[in-house]
């Protein structure tokens, strides 16, 4: 993870705020978070993106509060389509928000198991026992700042679906060790 300034001269947005430091994997992402912080602005999607400081790695331990989590099986046997919805409260990070998620998985009628796994951060969704591992599973997640961009590209690592039916169902997110893509400061 890696701290950028995002400037655009082009801001649209109702703020006058033209440069941004944010915290993101690359450009691209710090471009996103850049737009969702001004609730989409599109200008933001072709500002100029320079390191602002030395790459460091930071904690991941700070809050998700806000941060929506919606987690769908396309079809399971006794209900079609399920779907779970968890948001980050106060003090969460990462690791909390997962072992929630589970919970809730493991709530549904269907799933066998789900469980959480660190450091990997995966969610298998079902074990082999639910024979889920042939159906897709998708996942959704939302910045507090933009509740309607889905940004699941920048957290997920890889999703493992539509195998065998007695396959795992998972969701790999990257390692707790980075930290969630935010704007720290307007500059």
């Amino acid at each position: 993870m890696a701290l950028f300034l995002v400037k655009n001269d082009a801001a649209s947005s109702v703020y006058k705020t033209k440069q941004l430091v944010v915290a993101a994997e690359d450009a691209a992402a710090a471009r996103l978070i850049a737009a969702t912080y001004f609730d989409q602005d599109s200008s933001w999607a072709s500002a100029i993106v320079s390191s602002a400081l030395a790459e460091e790695t930071l904690d991941a331990a700070g809050s998700m509060l806000g941060w929506r989590f919606d987690i769908t099986i396309d079809e399971t046997p006794t209900n079609g389509p399920e779907s779970i919805t968890y948001t980050g409260a106060a003090g969460e990070d990462l690791d909390a928000v997962m072992a929630e998620i589970v919970i809730l998985l493991n709530a549904m009628d269907d799933v066998a198991g789900a469980a959480y796994v660190a450091p990997d951060l995966t969610v298998a969704v079902g074990s082999g026992g639910d024979d889920l591992g042939d159906q897709a599973v998708r996942i959704q997640i939302y910045h507090p700042d933009s509740p309607s961009l889905d940004i699941s590209a920048i957290l997920v690592v890889a999703i493992t679906d539509e195998g065998a039916a007695a396959a795992d169902l998972a969701i790999e997110f990257k390692a707790d060790t980075v930290a969630k893509p935010e704007v720290l400061e307007e500059a």
